[in-house]
């Protein structure tokens, strides 16, 4: 019913539609109709001029990608965050992301590449601690120096990691 609403409104006016259309998307999301979803995502994003909207609208469409096993579509949605986005803790969950999608296709040494990037760009970020957790399980060799750098900040909010960083 609140599609039907939205449409309607926006039958009639344009100056909300970027929020609007991803309303509409969230509506379709709920009925797991991923390529309504997709659609309405992306009438957002050719609606909007807000950088933050933006984004958004980018990871979400980089995880119907993903859900959808797309992941080279879901890595050109996150190439496109990192063009514009400048927040450094927002760029370190990206990069992140990238990785993890990288790893998914089956891109191994790209994806511990860039595992590694944000261990060195972001260390103080909570993705640096997750790149940092799939370098060692996947056995990768990590500089001492810089794990225990990671560990250290991400002792605030993973108590384990302090310890491991004295080590």
């Amino acid at each position: 019913q609140a599609i039907a609403l939205y449409e309607d409104y926006l039958s009639g006016e344009d100056a909300l539609a970027d929020v609007v259309y991803e309303w509409i998307g969230e509506c379709r999301a709920l009925g797991w109709d991923l390529e309504g979803t997709m659609i309405a995502y992306q009438q957002a994003l050719a609606a909007t001029k807000d950088r933050g909207m933006e984004v958004s609208l980018r990871e979400k469409i980089a995880g119907i990608h993903l859900a959808q096993a797309d992941q080279d579509a879901a890595l050109e949605q996150y190439a496109a965050i990192l063009d514009v986005a400048r927040i450094d803790s927002y760029r370190a969950k990206v990069e992140y992301l990238t990785a993890q999608a990288l790893a998914a296709s089956g891109r191994t040494v790209e994806a511990y590449e860039r595992y590694q990037r944000v261990m060195d760009s972001y260390p103080d970020s909570e993705h640096a601690y997750l790149a940092l957790v799939e370098l060692v399980d996947a056995g990768v060799e990590v500089d001492e120096y810089q794990r225990g750098l990671v560990d250290y900040y991400a002792g605030a909010t993973y108590p384990d990691a302090y310890r491991a960083a004295m080590r």
